[in-house]
Formats: structure tokens, sequence, C-alpha cells
């Protein structure tokens, strides 16, 4: 998927570069770029902004969520015990003083 993503980047990159081109050529012919070369280069890049941002959310889904720690074979333990005897009192009906 990285190499994928890479290569997608690269070829947006390409067409920017080739409209900055032309209207660099542009400026130097006649002074002053056509509206169309402006526009060709605006429109790549919001294009190439908005596939990087994209992009970025869906890294954000992606990343891993942080196992769950395991707890110690103590632990887990006392929380049985505590369970166990929370029922025993529940059912014998033994209040607090």
């Amino acid at each position: 998927m990285e190499l994928e993503i890479k290569s997608a980047l690269e070829q947006h990159q390409k067409s920017i570069d080739s409209a900055i081109a032309k209207y660099e050529e542009e400026l130097k012919i006649a002074g002053s770029a056509s509206n169309e070369a402006k526009s060709a280069v605006q429109a790549l890049s919001e294009k190439f902004e908005a596939t990087v941002t994209e992009l970025s959310q869906k890294m954000e889904g992606m990343k891993p969520e942080a196992a769950p720690v395991a707890e110690s074979a103590g632990a887990e333990f006392i929380k049985s015990e505590q369970l166990i005897w929370s029922d025993i009192v529940k059912r014998a009906g033994i209040k607090p003083d």
C-alpha cells in the first residue's frame, strides 16, 4: 500500500510540475500566463492538497490500537476472590455496620 501511495503522489507531482513549467514558459514568452495555465496549476495544486489530506486521514484511521495489558495472575486471582466473596455476602444478606 505504501508503494501505491508513493507512486500516486509522484504522479500528482509530475502533473503539477508540468503545469508549472507551462505556466513559467508562458510568462517568459508573453510576459503573462494564460488563464488556462493559471487554472491548471491551481486545480492540480488543490487536487494534490485534497489527496494528501485524504491520505493523512486514512492513515490516522489505520493506526493500531494499543493492545490491552494482561493482568498478572495475582491480580486476576484477587479479582475472582472479590467477586466470589461479594456474591457470598450478598446471598447471606450481610450488611455493612
